[in-house]
C-alpha cells in the first residue's frame, strides 16, 4: 500500500538531496521504495533523471522498468535509455519484441523504432500506420518524430501533410504532430522540404521554427539552386 500523501512528500525530498550527493544510491533507493512499498513516485523521479544521461550501471534499473506492469510511462522511458547505452543481447530484442505488441500505443512505438534499427526495415509500416491514421494526435506526432528521426526520406509527403493540413484540426501545439512534422522535414533538408517549412511560415504564421532557423532554410534553399545552375 502507498504510504501517505505527506510521507510521500518527504521521501521525494530526501530522494532529491541524496540524488545530488550520491546518483547510484538515490536510484537503489527509489527501485526499493517502488518494489518493497509499492509506491512509484520516487522511481518516477529517478527515471525522469536517468533517460537524460544514462550510464551502465542503470542497466538493471531500467530492466526492471521496461517490465513495470501498471505503468507505461516506465516502459516507455526505459527502452529510450537503454536504447541510448547501445543495450542489444538477444534477451533485450527479445523483450522489444514484446514491448512493440504493447497496449501502449507510445511504448509500442519506441519499441518498434528500435527494432528497425537493428534492421526490421520492414516494421516502419507499423510507425507510418500510427503516423497516418491513429486517432490520438499525440501518437501520430510520436511516430512522426520517430519516422523522422529515422531519416526515412520515403515519408516526406507525410510529414508535409502532417505541417500544412493537420494543424488546422489541431489546436494545441502539445497535441499536434505539427511539430514533429516541422523537425523531420528540417532533418531532412531537401530543397523540398525547405520549401513547406517555409510554405507553412508564410501561409500560417510557423510557430515550430526560430527566425535563425528559417533564414538558415533560406540560405539553404538558395544554395541548392546555385548548385543546380
Amino acid at each position: 500500500m502507498p504510504p501517505p500523501l505527506s510521507q510521500r512528500a518527504g521521501l521525494q525530498q530526501i530522494f532529491w538531496v541524496l540524488w545530488d550527493r550520491d546518483r547510484e544510491r538515490a536510484r537503489d533507493v527509489a527501485h526499493r521504495v517502488a518494489t518493497d512499498r509499492a509506491d512509484s513516485s520516487v522511481a518516477r523521479m529517478a527515471l525522469g533523471r536517468i533517460v537524460t544521461r544514462p550510464r551502465r550501471t542503470d542497466r538493471n534499473f531500467l530492466l526492471w522498468a521496461s517490465d513495470h506492469p501498471t505503468n507505461p510511462e516506465f516502459r516507455c522511458q526505459a527502452v529510450r535509455a537503454l536504447e541510448a547505452l547501445g543495450m542489444d543481447d538477444p534477451s533485450w530484442r527479445e523483450r522489444l519484441e514484446e514491448l512493440s505488441q504493447d497496449t501502449d500505443a507510445h511504448v509500442r512505438l519506441r519499441a518498434t523504432m528500435a527494432l528497425v534499427r537493428r534492421g526490421n526495415r520492414n516494421r516502419l509500416r507499423e510507425i507510418e500506420r500510427d503516423a497516418v491514421s491513429a486517432e490520438d494526435s499525440r501518437v501520430r506526432a510520436t511516430a512522426i518524430q520517430i519516422l523522422g528521426e529515422l531519416d526515412a526520406a520515403e515519408y516526406a509527403d507525410l510529414f508535409r501533410r502532417a505541417l500544412l493540413l493537420d494543424r488546422r484540426w489541431t489546436t494545441c501545439s502539445c497535441c499536434s504532430p505539427a511539430p514533429s512534422a516541422t523537425r523531420a522535414l528540417a532533418r531532412l533538408g531537401t530543397p523540398e522540404a525547405m520549401t513547406t517549412l517555409l510554405q507553412d511560415y508564410l501561409t500560417a504564421g510557423g510557430g515550430f521554427c526560430q527566425p535563425r532557423e528559417l533564414a538558415e532554410f533560406v540560405r539553404r534553399l538558395d544554395a541548392s539552386y546555385t548548385l543546380s545552375d
